[in-house]
């Protein structure tokens, strides 16, 4: 990391540059903030962690369904790909229900317009998200027979709202 004599900023170097030093400060520059990451997300950090949690159960029961010898667990759960992706709508669920108590506090404090922003936004997002843990689950029960630009056409629509999100907020 080297300090440019044209500006005040920070210049980071690659690997092979010779002035280069493995600094905290450029292992940590990789990564988001927890808040850079509550403003691109639109969640708070109880959310984002309901969030993480979720996503560690739903790997946990990925791993038995696709594991060959857990076959007799599997087969014990009664493990279908919409009891896999649980986890992932009770999240969704759990930040909708959160999104609505910010909206009715923030309506009643009179901060109508902003609140419905807000949580306009969001809600669209995990419409979103949710219609794609749906489409994802009937393709893999193999119920219909969507192609795959199909299925990802809500994550475009994520993509979208993210950005719109990243640059409306001050």
């Amino acid at each position: 990391m080297l300090k440019s004599p044209f500006s005040s900023r920070v210049v980071f170097l690659p690997e092979s540059h010779p002035n280069f030093v493995l600094r905290r400060e450029n292992i940590l520059a990789m990564f988001f903030t927890i808040k850079e990451a509550c403003v691109w997300t639109g969640m708070s950090p109880a959310e984002m962690l309901w969030h993480i949690l979720c996503l560690c159960c739903f790997t946990i029961l990925l791993c038995v369904k696709l594991d060959s010898f857990s076959a007799w667990l599997t087969a014990a759960l009664a493990l279908t790909w919409w009891r896999t992706f649980l986890p992932l709508f009770v999240g969704l669920a759990v930040n909708a229900y959160f999104v609505m108590i910010v909206l009715i506090r923030s309506v009643l404090v009179g901060e109508t317009k902003k609140a419905l922003h807000r949580s306009g936004l969001t809600m669209l997002m995990l419409a979103a998200v949710a219609v794609f843990y749906t489409l994802v689950c009937q393709k893999l029960e193999q119920t219909v027979h969507y192609s795959y630009p199909e299925i990802m056409a809500p994550f475009f629509i994520i993509i979208v709202l993210t950005a719109i999100r990243a640059n409306s907020t001050k």
